[in-house]
């Protein structure tokens, strides 16, 4: 784990650009552990991308793990820019790091985080594998129970997916647990039918 960060998972955030100590812009962003590095990416066509690529500007990048999962639905459906501050307080996770451009490749833009710090705080960081193996979980659990139509099957497949690519970079101990867990789905699901 390099900076307290699971190596090879995505940590999911709200990412603000700081600039003289007051936000430029936010949005979600996920962050991964990556041979003693963390990296995160953007895609184009978003805010982010029109900030640090086209524009090129520079600053710090503020980024935590919410206590109320809303607030990444809200930055979805309302745009980024919803934060006020550069200085959460109270949250799970924050990561403060200098996004330095490695390389931009089609609609895909890679940035590494200079002079990175991770403060953890109440609770654990928000992992994409760790909500899609819950849910997984769940969906497995009813499947046993018999309370699961045949729509579970391309949901838990969905998740399974989800999982694979929140570890893209891990050792894949999530997405063989995820595996096992779509089996059960559909040896349930297969029974019944």
């Amino acid at each position: 784990m390099a900076y307290g960060l699971p190596e090879g998972v995505y940590v999911e955030t709200i990412a603000v650009l700081c600039r003289g100590g007051e936000p430029a812009w936010s949005s979600p962003l996920g962050f991964i552990s990556a041979g003693g590095r963390i990296l995160f990416r953007v895609f184009r066509g978003s805010g982010f991308w029109r900030i640090l690529v086209e524009e090129g500007l520079t600053g710090r990048i503020v980024a935590y793990t919410p206590r109320d999962p809303a607030e990444f639905a809200l930055h979805v459906l309302e745009g980024g820019g919803r934060v006020e501050s550069c200085r959460p307080v109270g949250q799970p996770f924050t990561i403060e790091c200098t996004p330095e451009l490695l390389e931009v490749e089609g609609d895909v833009a890679w940035f590494a985080c200079r002079d990175a710090s991770v403060r953890e705080g109440p609770g654990v960081p928000y992992t994409r594998a760790y909500g899609c193996l819950v849910e997984l979980a769940v969906l497995a659990s009813k499947a046993k129970a018999g309370v699961l139509g045949g729509w579970a099957l391309g949901y838990a497949r969905g998740l399974l997916w989800c999982v694979k690519r929140s570890e893209a970079m891990g050792g894949g101990r999530y997405a063989r647990l995820a595996e096992r867990l779509l089996q059960v789905v559909e040896e349930a699901l297969r029974g019944r039918g």
